[in-house]
């Protein structure tokens, strides 16, 4: 069938003051969520292409298209998900409810399968033809029922259909003229009832449902394993040959678990499908940025800045109490249904929500360590993990075996459970967020490292340093890649303005509210003067330091501050031994070259200025 767009007419003029809005009308039709996501992705790749940002065109949002916008690491890892729970025909708090007369049409086709099977002696190919099932639909739901979650069920209507009293035979003799249909209907009801109280779960359902479009649950979440390419769109393309309602209850699902895993990732810092963003409770730019052009006369005009940010990664004691509370709220219900009252705790892992103090005094002598784990049963389950807090680290994901080894076998983490030990806690939170303002690179007791860390940020015309830079690092004499950070294509921002976007070394997290590009340009221009201002003593010093021969200084390399572009670097193209300066020794004229094309006649103080500048920033480039 082919589709039908409605247009309606917009009567837009050329030069008007305001653009039009554009909306897309999407029904609660499941399938249309491919469309959706479809122009989703098309939006971040316009960005990502035009302005080096996926989410510089307003992304999804702006056509209030921001709910399908799933087509991203955290939309696939939900797919997973999915795919695992349908695979183990694994029940959740996130399972939805599914319809009587869904449940009736699934048990109708697994009692048609064990039928099958059962008259042709579980010969699948047999079954196939003398009861018009496909081969494959007899496979798939004869693998799913061998699953020892499914035992129950399969045996229950194995019996069922030994008595007479399965779903076909009762359809069948409903079609008997002598047949009481109402009664029928009656034991039809109890056999479905009978059937998900033994294990028909909305899981199994999706399984008979997903063979009917063509999706192996199980092949596809291997394949997702073995390759990097996202198996998303073909999930959502072959919903959209289901039924209506299943199209509808399928898309929930996995809408649902979607949902759980944003949050989960959000929770852990994790939470960004474009440029990394860095962030932090405090961050700022350290000083005026180091401006540098690279290619001289080659592009006068290109430069490329360097920043440094530092940022405080860490999170106080009223951010961690807010941190619980909404853990709290958002998982009390659905953990409490799921582990019979037991709030926050992974039945698993033995793991449950709220603060744990690390005491051994041979340790941390300063002060006890404080953690605030946040867990939910279900992420925990699924992918292994748990959301940590810590004063000075801030949020980060962690393994759960990790935590559950610590606190039932170690017995290094003892869980708060009383409101003194909380209060406790608390302190010894603030007193770790204190202790630890100090640079990252410090520790202020054991494996306690400090919250202030700082990143450098390459803005400007930085593509043809690419290449230099991971030559350098390919280089390093250090074969353990891990110890140190490749570049990361990263954005510092705070609220609504992006403050820089580049590579990084991607040491801290870091966030800021000025334009990196118009801000630093400033700053140069104001920092910068034409003559650098110096003491008398500085030039004693600057005369006694550096050793000026004349015609033997010829090609040396000197430096000059110029307002708006930062420091020039260039060199004498020549020495001129004409006594132009007599006051100066030599009293000859210095004739310069900068890197922009710009020439200068200095005399041999100025010259020795512009060496001593030079020699500065080669030991800045050294250091650095």
């Amino acid at each position: 069938m082919r589709p039908l767009y409605l247009i309606l007419p917009m009567d837009c003029r050329s030069n008007q003051v305001s653009g039009p809005s554009y909306r897309f009308l999407v029904s609660d039709v499941g399938g249309e969520a491919r469309f959706a996501s479809a122009v989703a992705k098309r939006l971040q790749s316009l960005g990502a292409l035009t302005q080096g940002d996926r989410r510089a065109t307003g992304s999804a949002n702006n056509l209030g298209l921001g709910a399908f916008d799933v087509d991203n690491v955290h939309g696939q890892t939900a797919l997973n998900n999915v795919l695992t729970s349908i695979v183990d025909v694994k029940a959740s708090t996130s399972s939805p409810q599914l319809s009587y007369d869904q449940y009736q049409s699934a048990l109708l086709r697994i009692d048609e399968v064990l039928s099958a099977l059962k008259n042709n002696g579980g010969d699948p190919g047999r079954a196939s033809e003398a009861s018009d099932i496909a081969e494959s639909e007899i496979l798939t739901l004869s693998r799913v029922l061998s699953k020892k979650r499914c035992n129950q069920l399969r045996l229950s209507r194995e019996l069922a259909i030994e008595e007479g009293s399965d779903l076909l035979s009762l359809l069948e003799s409903s079609s008997n003229e002598n047949g009481d249909d109402d009664a029928i209907r009656e034991k039809i009801k109890e056999q479905v009832e009978l059937a998900k109280t033994r294990g028909l779960s909305a899981e199994l359902c999706f399984s008979v449902w997903f063979e009917d479009v063509g999706i192996d649950p199980e092949e596809m979440s291997s394949s997702r394993k073995k390759t990097s390419s996202s198996s998303l769109g073909k999930f959502l393309n072959r919903v959209l040959g289901m039924p209506l309602q299943q199209q509808k209850v399928v898309t929930e699902y996995f809408y649902a678990r979607l949902e759980k895993v944003i949050l989960e990732a959000k929770r852990a810092g994790k939470y960004d499908v474009g440029i990394k963003a860095l962030s932090g409770r405090d961050v700022s730019f350290q000083g005026a940025p180091r401006i540098f052009k690279f290619r001289g006369l080659d592009a006068p005009h290109e430069s490329v800045q360097l920043y440094t940010v530092q940022a405080d990664i860490g999170v106080c004691s009223t951010a961690a109490l807010q941190l619980l509370k909404d853990h709290q709220n958002n998982n009390d219900a659905q953990q409490g249904q799921e582990n019979n009252g037991g709030w926050g705790t992974i039945s698993k892992y033995n793991i449950e929500s709220g603060f744990y103090i690390d005491d051994r005094p041979t340790m941390f002598q300063e002060t006890p360590k404080v953690f605030l784990i946040l867990a939910d049963s279900e992420t925990a389950k699924l992918n292994g993990r748990v959301t940590q807090v810590r004063p000075n680290q801030g949020i980060t994901s962690v393994e759960a075996r990790d935590i559950q080894d610590k606190i039932r076998y170690k017995r290094t983490l003892r869980l708060c459970k009383s409101e003194k030990s909380v209060k406790r806690a608390i302190k010894i939170w603030n007193k770790e967020f204190d202790l630890s303002e100090i640079p990252f690179e410090q520790t202020y007791q054991f494996s306690c490292r400090g919250r202030i860390k700082e990143s450098y940020i390459l803005t400007g015309h930085i593509v043809p340093l690419l290449s230099k830079i991971m030559n350098l690092l390919d280089a390093s004499p250090n074969d353990d890649r891990r110890s140190h950070n490749l570049p990361k294509v990263v954005r510092v921002e705070t609220g609504d303005e992006i403050a820089a976007a580049g590579g990084t070394s991607g040491a801290p997290d870091a966030s800021s509210d000025e334009d990196v590009n118009s801000a630093g340009e400033e700053a140069a221009e104001v920092g910068m003067t034409e003559t650098p201002n110096t003491s008398k003593d500085d030039e004693t010093n600057d005369k006694t330091a550096i050793m000026i021969q004349g015609h033997d200084d010829q090609g040396a390399g000197v430096a000059k501050p110029i307002a708006g572009q930062g420091i020039l670097r260039g060199r004498v193209n020549r020495y001129k031994d004409d006594n132009q300066y007599e006051s100066c020794e030599p009293s000859g004229a210095f004739l310069i070259d900068l890197s922009d094309g710009r020439k200068f006649k200095w005399d041999a103080d100025r010259f020795r200025k512009g060496r001593a500048a030079y020699e500065a920033e080669i030991k800045k480039l050294t250091d650095a």
